[in-house]
């Protein structure tokens, strides 16, 4: 696939950019703290000569392509909910690249294109919430006393862990 100048990109997201972002991420920089994600890369999209349409909600099964939008989804979901709801929302094509949740496979990555041979509630089981940290004393007074932000208390509580080399090199390889 090659990417050419005045495609257009739809991106999806609720989170803004934080102080935690700039660590895990080779896109954004202090400056853009406070600014939704979706905007500040669409910001950079267009500087690049795309276009590019926002889409600032939740990603769920209800979450429907239109025909004239993108047909094919690069996509990287940090839940099992979204990932189920992956083949109901109506793209020809999906490239997903889920990244290692912790510290022993932070540099892990797993491509999957869709349509597959397995609907996706079937690749993505629901599972039994996982136990929480962040509503313990300890992480809350470090959260409270702003020693932490939310990205940097899931990171001492043992949960997700953000390279950004590994994000832009799973980027890379869903794009070929």
């Amino acid at each position: 696939m090659v990417l050419r100048a005045g495609a257009e990109a739809a991106l999806q997201d609720v989170d803004e950019i934080t102080e935690s972002t700039e660590s895990t991420s080779i896109l954004t920089e202090a400056a853009m703290t406070g600014t939704k994600k979706t905007r500040a890369m669409a910001a950079w999209a267009e500087r690049r000569g795309f276009r590019a349409a926002i889409q600032e909600r939740l990603f769920a099964a209800d979450f429907k392509r239109q025909p004239q939008e993108p047909a094919i989804a690069l996509c990287g979901l940090d839940n099992a909910v979204g990932r189920r709801a992956l083949d109901q929302i109506g793209f020809d094509m999906i490239v997903e690249a889920g990244l290692g949740r912790g510290y022993r496979d932070f540099r892990t990555m797993r491509l999957h294109t869709l349509p597959g041979a397995r609907p996706t509630a079937e690749m993505w089981k629901r599972v039994a919430q996982a136990e929480t940290f962040e509503d313990r004393p300890a992480y809350e007074r470090l959260l409270a006393d702003g020693v932490l932000d939310r990205c940097g208390m899931t990171l001492l509580a043992g949960k997700a862990v953000g390279a950004p080399f590994v994000g832009a090199v799973a980027g890379a390889l869903g794009a070929l």
